[in-house]
Formats: structure tokens, C-alpha cells, sequence
């Protein structure tokens, strides 16, 4: 049955992604189809990524392969996800029109990946056992997406997301939101390694 499920995470994320990038490719005002890679720089799409690999590794890697730092990640895999869910029911639901395929890919990685993810971890939580040095490996990717999406403003002065625009909340909104979503992340970090990886 664990198996199965790590597949079905595969797949589903997999489909997603497939979903927003044929959409990106052929049905936007995109005139070469491969100027979709541009959707790298979203986190929904980098962390849907590393959820696929992850557990399509997990899924085809012997058990005897993998090691504890591997398998520790699931931590970190679990909290993007989770704050991918969250932020986008909060904060960016109904901001942009949706095609069908843009739907599809909004309800594989925004909505049942992350809760499928969440679940997997929950039901298998036991097998986990996570230390607090975990926690440092799982904030290294959003510190470097966060240093990513601050140059990128800088540069072309669209920082991706409307509560990181800062000609619309200003230096101060930008810099709250940071804290608040470091604040977030931290938090869910020692939920996992002081309370759901010990019970």
C-alpha cells in the first residue's frame, strides 16, 4: 500500500504539471512553446517538482539505498506543501482567470497533492522520526527561493506574488510578509520534530 501511494503522488503532481506547462506552452500569448519554462519561477511549480522526484525516488529506491538524511526530507517536503496549500486558498485563490487545464493543474498541485502528501506523512508517521537538526536542511530551498525572488525584483521589478510586489505593499509589507512566512515555516518545523514525529 506505501508504494501505491508514493506513486500516486508521483502521478498526480505529475499531471499537474504537465497540465500548466502544455497550457504555458500551446495556449498562452507565448509565441516558442518552450519559453513555458518560465513557470520555474513559481514556487507551486519548484516544489511539486521536488515532491515528484522525491517520491518517485522513494517509491523505486531499495530500502536498504536510502538514507536517514533522505528519508528525514519528508519533513521538509510536508511543509512546503503544506504552506503551497495555504497560501494559495488565503491569498491567491480567484486572483487570475483559469483554463481547463489551468484548473486541473491548480487542483493536482495546489489542493490534493498537498493534502494527499500531508496525509501520507501523517498515516506513516511513526517511520519518521525527525531531529532538530532536520530543520536546517528544510529551510535551506525557501532561503534560496526567497534570495531568488528578491533578485528577480530588484532586476525586473516584479516580485511574483502580490504580497511580495512592493509598489503595491510597500518595503514594510514585503519585509512582514517575510517574517511572517519564515515565522510559519519554523513553526511548522518544530511541530513535526517536537509533536507529530513523537507521538
Amino acid at each position: 500500500m506505501k508504494r501505491w501511494w508514493q506513486l500516486g503522488i508521483v502521478i498526480i503532481g505529475t499531471v499537474g504539471l504537465l497540465s500548466y506547462f502544455i497550457d504555458d506552452a500551446f495556449f498562452s500569448e507565448l509565441t516558442n512553446p518552450l519559453g513555458a519554462v518560465r513557470l520555474f519561477k513559481y514556487f507551486t511549480i519548484v516544489t511539486s517538482v521536488l515532491a515528484v522526484t522525491y517520491f518517485w525516488m522513494m517509491y523505486s529506491m531499495r530500502l536498504q539505498m536510502r538514507s536517514q538524511s533522505f528519508d528525514h526530507f519528508l519533513g521538509g517536503i510536508v511543509i512546503y506543501e503544506t504552506i503551497t496549500f495555504v497560501i494559495y486558498a488565503i491569498l491567491l485563490e480567484g486572483t487570475y482567470d483559469q483554463s481547463v487545464l489551468d484548473m486541473i493543474g491548480n487542483a493536482c498541485l495546489h489542493y490534493i497533492n498537498p493534502i494527499v502528501i500531508v496525509a501520507y506523512y501523517i498515516y506513516y508517521r511513526k517511520q519518521y522520526l525527525f531531529e532538530q537538526k532536520d530543520i536546517i536542511s528544510w529551510f535551506i530551498y525557501p532561503i534560496l527561493y526567497l534570495i531568488f525572488v528578491l533578485t528577480h525584483g530588484l532586476i525586473t521589478n516584479d516580485y511574483l506574488y502580490p504580497f511580495f510586489q512592493v509598489t503595491d505593499v510597500g518595503i514594510v509589507g514585503l519585509i512582514s510578509m517575510i517574517v511572517i512566512l519564515i515565522g510559519v515555516h519554523l513553526v511548522l518545523s518544530i511541530f513535526l520534530v517536537k509533536i507529530v514525529s513523537r507521538r
